[in-house]
């Protein structure tokens, strides 16, 4: 909630910026914009490594913590090496059977 209320505040500055200073306004404000994001960036980042901590910990947290999702690996029922083709192994050449019909 503070990272995008630090964000709007950015914005919102910006925009003033402008119409205060014509001239340098636009310069500033490009500046003001990219400290915004920066900021909004950093706070971001803070919070998701509490939320780690927290999770490691085994203390709750509220949030969710981004990363990859479940992602399902298939292997060789011969020499359980990891298929990378849908017709056949790669190390072992064994023939790949669909349980599809």
């Amino acid at each position: 909630m503070v990272a995008i209320a630090f964000f709007v505040l950015g914005s919102i500055i910006a925009l003033g910026l402008v119409v205060i200073f014509p001239l340098w306004g636009l310069v500033a404000s490009g500046f003001a914009m990219v400290g915004a994001f920066l900021n909004w960036l950093l706070l971001r980042c803070l919070a998701e490594h509490l939320r780690l901590q927290k999770k490691i910990a085994g203390c709750e947290f509220e949030g969710a913590i981004t990363g990859a999702n479940e992602e399902t690996i298939w292997a060789c029922g011969n020499c359980g090496q990891m298929l990378h083709s849908d017709n056949r192994c790669d190390s072992c050449g064994a023939q790949i059977i669909s349980d599809e019909i």
